[in-house]
């Protein structure tokens, strides 16, 4: 595997909505050839997405985005030759202040021999939370979803066990989180659960997870949902090779 520093040409136009105009580019921040396994040739790239610092983001939707050009300098196009992006291995996370999002995608495929650069067009589409709320009350079974989603009024909903604390007297407090395709502002727990002792230790919580000695069978939940506006992030990135 080999890291390369890269002179990158950038031809990037960013229109974060119809009316707003960004004044920033997104940018490469390295790029990684991969041939260590026959057959198995990656190219992986390290992008940084600007992000509206007013909003607050909530997630970049890598299956709506779309890739429509990757080709090299030799003429060589990945998209042609099925050598597309994995959805699957691409992930990112926020900055501090909310000002840009650092992605890594991964292609399935890498340059051809002799290419100096290689062109890579499309959009991301970012997820900021919106100013609107919906209220809902669930009711579904709890326990034996642990670690799988399931299908509810708000959409897919995925119970994550995100471990938990133990105090010295044995006493295990286990966090659930519950990560959803629409943000979620507040979740009260009907019939209650154990958030309140968790906090009481001076533990904080995020608002989209739950706690529980005992993770029950069935659960039911008064849940606040967001509105979700959706922002087109369009990319012409040209982008050297290093050899």
């Amino acid at each position: 595997m080999r890291t390369f520093d890269l002179k990158i040409f950038l031809k990037v136009f960013i229109a974060l909505c119809p009316f707003c105009l960004l004044q920033a580019q997104m940018s490469t921040i390295s790029i990684c050839i991969n041939k260590e396994y026959e057959g198995n040739y990656r190219t992986t790239l390290k992008l940084r997405l600007p992000l509206d610092a007013e909003k607050q983001f909530y997630n970049l939707d890598i299956n709506k985005s779309e890739v429509t050009q990757i080709t090299d300098n030799t003429g060589f196009d990945f998209l042609k030759n099925g050598q597309g992006l994995i959805v699957e291995n691409t992930y990112g996370n926020v900055s501090s202040d909310g000002s840009y999002y650092d992605l890594q995608v991964e292609i399935d495929g890498v340059p051809q021999k002799g290419a100096t650069t290689f062109d890579m067009k499309g959009s991301f589409l970012i997820n900021y939370v919106g100013d609107t709320s919906e209220e809902n009350t669930l009711e579904f079974s709890f326990k034996e979803n642990i670690q799988s989603s399931i299908d509810s009024e708000i959409g897919k909903i995925a119970i994550l066990d995100m471990g938990g604390a133990t105090l010295q007297d044995g006493t295990e407090y286990h966090l659930y989180t519950l990560d959803t395709e629409t943000p979620i502002g507040n979740i009260e727990v009907i019939g209650g659960d154990d958030s309140e002792e968790y906090r009481n230790m001076g533990l904080g919580l995020e608002e989209n997870t739950v706690v529980f000695k005992e993770a029950p069978e069935k659960i039911k939940i008064k849940v606040q949902t967001k509105s979700v506006q959706t922002e087109k992030v369009p990319f012409d990135l040209i982008v050297g090779i290093g050899f």
